[in-house]
C-alpha cells in the first residue's frame, strides 16, 4: 500500500508500507510513526516506524532516500523497502505448481528475500537472477525431460528464447534475465533499475 511520507515542513516522500507484519504474519495496513532521515558515510537513508494495528508491535521499514528520484518513485506507486527492521523475517508461499516443479528455485527465492529483508543490498539481486535461472531450467526440463541434459548445459538466454511458452511471456522472461545479469557485473549498464524493478519483471 503506497503512502506519501512527511519529513518536514517542506519535504515528502512516497512509499510502499509493508503489507504484512513481521511480527504477527498478517496482513495490514501499517500506522505510521514519525519517521527520520539518516546518512551512512555516502548514503542517506529514511526510517519509518510503523505500528501493526493487530498485534500492536512497532517495527521499522527501511527505504533509499533521494529526493532527486521522486518522479519515477511516484511512477512506480512510491519506493520498496530495502529493510524491514523488527520482527520474523517473511517468506514468500508459492503455489503448489511451483513447488513441484522447482523446490530449488522457491529455496533460493526465499533465501534472497530473507537477505533482502536483511538489509543485504548488494547480494540480492544475484541471487534473486540465480533463483530465476533454476526455475527457467526446471520449467523447461519439466517439459522436455528427453532434452534434459541440453538445457542445463544452456545459458540462460538461450533457454528463454527457446523454452517460453508464448511471444508475451518470452519478452518478459527476456527482460528478466538481462535485467538480472546486469546486476552480476561489475559495471550497471542499467543504473535506474534496482532490486523492486527485477522482482516485478518475475
Amino acid at each position: 500500500m503506497s503512502d506519501y511520507i512527511k519529513i518536514n515542513k517542506k519535504e515528502g516522500y512516497y512509499i510502499q508500507k509493508p503489507s504484512i507484519c513481521p511480527h504477527c504474519q498478517k496482513g495490514i495496513d501499517s500506522i505510521v510513526l514519525k519517521p527520520f532521515v539518516e546518512d551512512y558515510y555516502t548514503q542517506t537513508y529514511l526510517y519509518v516506524p510503523m505500528k501493526c494495528p493487530i498485534c500492536q508491535n512497532v517495527f521499522i521499514s527501511k527505504y533509499q532516500y533521494n529526493l532527486m528520484t521522486q518522479a519515477f518513485i511516484v511512477l512506480s506507486r512510491g519506493s520498496e523497502p530495502i529493510e524491514i527492521i523488527g520482527g520474523n523475517k517473511i517468506k514468500k508461499e508459492f503455489d503448489e505448481e511451483i513447488n513441484n516443479i522447482s523446490p530449488m528455485f522457491v529455496k533460493m527465492y526465499n533465501e534472497a528475500f530473507v537477505a533482502e529483508q536483511s538489509g543485504c543490498e548488494e547480494i540480492i539481486c544475484a541471487a534473486y537472477r540465480r533463483a530465476f535461472e533454476f526455475l527457467m531450467k526446471d520449467f523447461a526440463i519439466n517439459y522436455n525431460k528427453a532434452k534434459k541434459e541440453k538445457i542445463i548445459h544452456m545459458n540462460l538466454s538461450q533457454v528463454v528464447n527457446e523454452y517460453s511458452p508464448d511471444e508475451e511471456t518470452k519478452e518478459l522472461l527476456t527482460r528478466t534475465a538481462w535485467l538480472g545479469n546486469d546486476f552480476t557485473h561489475y559495471e550497471n549498464k542499467h543504473e535506474d533499475f534496482n532490486v523492486s524493478d527485477l522482482k516485478k519483471t518475475n
